[in-house]
């Protein structure tokens, strides 16, 4: 990921494009948006069998986008393609392949991979002017702060963010090794709604539960922007209505209704890590919504402030083994679904390791 930041930051490309905007807000014509979003892991959801996370949100119905871009005009490319937003073009690989399998724990296989080559993602984002200047302005800053949580190059990267604390985390580890460290925490500007799962469109919450990044946006009208794959299959499970809503992103702007809203700083610095993990071949970024720390103080201050026999509490009991899971490990469960509820497969260590880690 260093390498990658450092190859950024010399980058002179200066190309102008227009790019879909985030959440809630003018987009691509329909059949356009709909390549947006990143290919699923797996099949879709089946509300009798367990399956693993992945499947990406229907988009919305796009507002009126306004006119076209001209290609003659000078400055102006038109309408990019999904390649060139999310580094998904057919003529390479991704540049990564997949060295350690474990059956039981689909959803965990972006996380066994072996570097292989730059997939071109970041030549792609820095094509973008506000990327650009981003990794300009902020790439050997978060280069060093890297440097001094022992995390170098190339590296995974893990979000999770608590609504009741405003705050988001930014976790790392180098490839291959097991435990993710803290790099960095950012306040939320603002929360709409309340503490609790976003069930309908329009109902102003941000949602809870497990996700990951399914497009990058560098032209947001909210400066850069993240799309989670929201709605998943607990989230079509259990939604209150066939309109689940959609266009959930982690954005700039200090404003929201139901996004996870940042400082335009700190966007920059969380879009240009994410660029760098998915330029390094981390082809899924995962980003995990609570609504406090769900240790046991966490969930005894739930149980007050709303009630034992709050219709959410059962969920966020569910939730609370995924945040437990990655608490005692510092490593990411293997999260699944089975009829309506998360299923969480905590990440173990292979037989003889922790023999092989106290001879050391």
């Amino acid at each position: 990921m260093i390498a990658s930041i450092a190859r950024g930051v010399r980058s002179t490309a200066a190309l102008y494009v227009v790019a879909v905007c985030a959440c809630i807000l003018p987009g691509l014509p329909g059949d356009a948006a709909a390549q947006l979003a990143l290919p699923a892991l797996n099949g879709p959801a089946d509300a009798d069998a367990p399956t693993t996370l992945g499947t990406p949100a229907k988009p919305g119905t796009p507002a009126n986008p306004g006119p076209p871009a001209t290609p003659g005009t000078p400055g102006v490319l038109g309408t990019p393609t999904p390649s060139e937003i999310l580094g998904t073009a057919t003529a390479s690989p991704l540049g990564w392949r997949i060295v350690k399998e474990a059956p039981i724990r689909p959803a965990r296989l972006a996380n066994h991979t072996e570097r292989t080559g730059s997939t071109g993602f970041l030549d792609q984002q820095l094509r973008f002017p506000r990327v650009r200047e981003a990794f300009e302005d902020k790439g050997t800053e978060v280069a060093s702060r890297f440097r001094e949580k022992g995390v170098e190059s190339p590296a995974e990267v893990y979000i999770r963010v608590f609504k009741k604390e405003k705050l988001l985390e930014l976790w790392a580890r180098e490839q291959g090794e097991r435990a993710f460290s803290l790099v960095s925490s950012y306040p939320v500007c603002k929360l709409s709604g309340r503490l609790g799962p976003k069930r309908r469109e329009g109902d102003g919450q941000i949602p809870e539960g497990f996700y990951s990044i399914d497009m990058f946006n560098p032209w947001s009208e909210y400066h850069l922007s993240m799309r989670l794959d929201y709605p998943n299959a607990v989230d079509q499970a259990r939604g209150r209505t066939a309109r689940l809503g959609g266009d959930i992103f982690i954005h700039g702007g200090c404003a929201t209704v139901g996004c996870v809203p940042m400082t335009d700083e700190a966007i920059e610095e969380l879009y240009l890590i994410a660029v760098a993990a998915r330029d390094a071949g981390q082809r899924r970024i995962p980003v995990h919504i609570f609504p406090t720390r769900l240790d046991a103080r966490g969930m005894r201050w739930l149980a007050h402030a709303y009630g034992s026999d709050f219709v959410d509490f059962p969920f966020w009991q569910n939730l609370q083994e995924g945040y437990l899971a990655f608490e005692r490990t510092r490593t990411l469960p293997s999260i699944g679904t089975y009829r309506g509820q998360y299923v969480v497969v905590p990440d173990m260590p292979a037989p003889g390791a922790a023999l092989t880690t106290a001879l050391r």
